[in-house]
């Protein structure tokens, strides 16, 4: 049925009276974008980001109990949403109080809680049970209607945010860029949960016909790519058999595909569980779980030699409960004879709030598992001493260098950049190192190794200098200065004049190349930094000490390293990890001056 204009309004309204709380959520959201957008210092801005986190737990939760709620009028009516608001309340005020160097452990418990409420949110209106076939149309009517709104705000941001630009061309009214963004977000916040909510079900009952359309997107989409996946892993599984070695810790990726597009295409399939015409539908619910499970033990297995090897993170801690859970999924559907599809949602909504929360939690779990190795390792080296931790120089394998620093760089991002300050108490100095080290990958585990003193075999720790900038050359009016700023591990082709064919390239190998047409020059800073080395040159040096200049398609290009972080290794090339380049450029004409 086509959408008519004077139904918008209606719809709104509806939505409205319907569903008042997720719609306060929605403004509230769309509120704090526009402030973001706006430009927010902290610590508001911070403050703003961690309530739109509120926000978006609390549409799908409010409306999932809205959708609860009796229809007879009655005291203990809006119990629920009550519960509702001082739940989401609560969240939001605790996010408030954290640190603003927000672990990512946080974050993996607001996606657990985030799919926790979706999962609740199809299976609402069924907790005390239900019909399967009322079950699937409910969240088949939820499903189309969201993609519809999707459809329709694709349609109407493409549509207004052309008539934005052609009134900026056309009529040179000067519209603001931050104007895109306010209506993109506006109609992601407010229009299509607005459209959702307003065509929302009414009532649970069975559906009156299953879509031809889904049931050919089922059987010639959906269906043939379980058959591709099944194929290639019971491939895998006979090879494993033959040649009698361990799974690869790679094969949960095949596995948990498998099992979403699986489980998906049995759900969409249920209604025609039982039907004559359509018999190939139950045979293959059946079969697809029957199969399914050898795959999980097959998980089960890759994901314990994962933890024995390497301990729990939370993404291994995920992929476990989830191997556990689709074994019971596959044994209970497949050989059990179980046919309520919405302990599916419901009982994966459960592990998911159990997985968010409490000493069985993954970031619990993953925390004891990942410090118990690093205390037992430090322990053994003899830098771990009573829950304190002291100096004691000496080099260990590379192997064990690494791994031993990838544990703590995981503790660092997962749990904060405080969380040896306890244990480095002792040491004066760890705490504005700490605050100085870089928050991206192994910063901060270098500086307290480094600090410890321990180091590899093949390297030492990485060293950390920042020099004075005292420019070498005078700058001109025809000469051009950039700063460069890189970091570990970037590739970038970095144009450093007006004259495009002049850039400077950085690849992953982490070597600098300057360019001009044809004409390359390789960049090298091993010689001045094993100088400053060997000189045992304190933090500030004079910056032509890292200098260096080069002639290449008619200019001069000075550059001049302000600060730097870098590896020594026992033989070879220096290897600069990141840094802050200042690079000027001039005519080779004009250089001298």
């Amino acid at each position: 049925m086509p959408l008519k204009l004077a139904e918008l309004p209606r719809g709104a309204i509806e939505a409205v009276r319907r569903f008042p709380l997720p719609v306060a959520a929605c403004v509230a959201a769309y509120s704090g974008v526009l402030a973001l957008i706006n430009g927010l210092t902290d610590p508001y801005e911070n403050q703003v980001a961690r309530m739109l986190m509120a926000c978006a737990l609390a549409l799908p939760l409010w409306f999932a109990l809205a959708l609860r709620r009796s229809p007879s009028p009655n005291p203990t009516r809006f119990l629920p949403d009550t519960i509702g608001v001082a739940l989401i309340a609560s969240y939001g005020y605790w996010l408030q109080t954290v640190p603003e160097d927000f672990p990512f452990r946080w974050g993996v418990q607001f996606a657990m809680l985030l799919f926790a409420v979706h999962c609740f949110t199809a299976c609402a209106p069924f907790l005390r049970g239900g019909a399967n076939e009322a079950f699937w149309h409910y969240n088949k009517s939820l499903f189309l209607r969201w993609l519809l709104g999707v459809l329709y705000s694709v349609v109407l941001f493409a549509g207004l945010a052309l008539a934005l630009l052609s009134v900026d061309r056309l009529l040179s009214l000067d519209i603001d860029d931050k104007n895109y963004p306010r209506l993109f977000f506006g109609i992601v916040t407010l229009f299509h949960p607005l459209f959702f909510l307003a065509g929302a079900p009414r009532e649970f009952g069975p559906a009156p016909d299953y879509p031809t359309g889904l049931r050919r997107f089922v059987q010639f989409c959906l269906v043939p790519l379980v058959g591709l996946y099944l194929v290639i892993l019971y491939l895998y599984t006979a090879k494993i058999l033959i040649t009698w070695e361990l799974p690869n810790g790679w094969v949960a990726l095949p596995v948990l595909i498998l099992a979403v597009v699986g489980i998906l295409s049995a759900l969409l399939l249920d209604p025609l569980r039982d039907n004559a015409e359509h018999s190939w539908a139950g045979v293959f619910i059946r079969w697809f779980y029957r199969l399914l499970l050898p795959l999980t033990v097959l998980l089960l297995i890759s994901i314990s030699v994962r933890l024995n090897d390497y301990g729990v993170t939370e993404n291994r801690y995920i992929v476990a409960v989830l191997a556990g859970w689709l074994f019971a999924i596959a044994a209970g559907y497949g050989w059990l004879g179980l046919r309520a599809t919405r302990w599916i949602p419901l009982s994966l909504g459960v592990l998911c709030l159990l997985g968010a929360f409490g000493p069985w939690s993954a970031s619990a779990v993953s925390q004891r598992s990942q410090s118990a190795r690093v205390m037992a390792k430090l322990t053994e080296l003899g830098v771990a001493q009573d829950n304190k931790f002291v100096a004691n120089p000496q080099t260990i394998s590379n192997e064990d260098f690494d791994d031993l620093r990838s544990h703590l760089d995981y503790l660092f991002r997962m749990h904060g950049a405080d969380f040896f300050d306890q244990q480095m108490a002792d040491m004066p100095a760890w705490k504005p190192a700490n605050d100085a080290s870089p928050s991206y990958r192994y910063g901060r585990a270098n500086t307290l190794l480094e600090q410890l003193g321990v180091s590899s075999t093949q390297d030492t720790p990485g060293q950390t200098h920042t020099f004075e900038v005292i420019l070498p050359v005078v700058v001109t009016t025809d000469s051009q200065l950039t700063t460069y700023e890189f970091h570990n591990h970037t590739e970038s082709n970095l144009v450093i004049s007006h004259d495009a064919q002049l850039t400077l390239k950085r690849q992953r190998n982490r070597s600098m190349i300057l360019s001009h047409g044809t004409e390359t020059v390789i960049i090298n800073w091993t010689a001045q930094l094993q100088a400053l080395d060997v000189a045992n040159s304190a933090e500030k040096v004079p910056a032509h000490a890292l200098t260096q200049e080069h002639d290449i398609g008619g200019y001069r290009v000075t550059l001049t390293l302000l600060r730097v972080n870098y590896r020594r290794p026992k033989t070879g090339d220096y290897e600069i990890n990141s840094g802050q380049l200042l690079i000027l450029v001039q005519p080779t004409a004009k250089a001298g001056l």
